[in-house]
């Protein structure tokens, strides 16, 4: 039940965080050309993080799936976080005064990180189908939606569609 509560807190959260940097976020930032892109994929990861928790529940009683459908909530909510956290360290070696002095594009760090996501992904599909000859649905859908993301964020960046939708 405590779970429960914190997913839905986690949720909330991140539908919060949506409506509040959508029409906050300076022109100045770095995000800023493609934040409603951005904010699709945000929405895309809180539907799917929704849905494992669903699913996990629904499938309680059979223990292979719902650990997948459990293992999948993790994905969902991953590459924000490890995008974020990135630039920690990529602070530390490049010091630049300021986020146009990076080296690298934004977008460059989320691919990276995307497609560590996915071999992480791919490598627990692999694992699975050695070790009982079948592929679980949830890292499928969540290889997709990874997959996905990233022509998401560097090919629509604030497409007018995806500005309509938000605005």
């Amino acid at each position: 039940m405590l779970s429960l509560l914190i997913a839905g807190f986690l949720i909330a959260s991140a539908l919060n965080m949506i409506l509040i940097s959508l029409p906050n976020m300076s022109e100045f930032s770095p995000l800023y050309p493609v934040r409603y892109s951005l904010a699709f994929v945000d929405l895309i990861s809180i539907s799917g993080f929704t849905l494992s928790i669903a699913l996990a529940i629904v499938y309680a009683r059979n223990t292979q799936v719902h650990a997948r459908w459990m293992i999948s909530t993790v994905f969902w909510v991953l590459a924000p976080g490890t995008v974020r956290f990135s630039f920690i360290p990529l602070d530390a070696i490049f010091q630049p005064k300021k986020f146009s002095d990076f080296p690298f594009e934004w977008t460059d760090v989320f691919i990276w990180n995307e497609v560590l996501i996915i071999l992480i992904i791919l490598f627990l599909m692999i694992r699975d189908y050695i070790k009982d000859q079948k592929i679980y649905f949830p890292y499928v859908l969540i290889l997709i939606a990874n997959v996905l993301f990233i022509p998401i964020i560097t090919g629509l960046k604030d497409a007018a569609w995806l500005r309509s939708f938000f605005d």
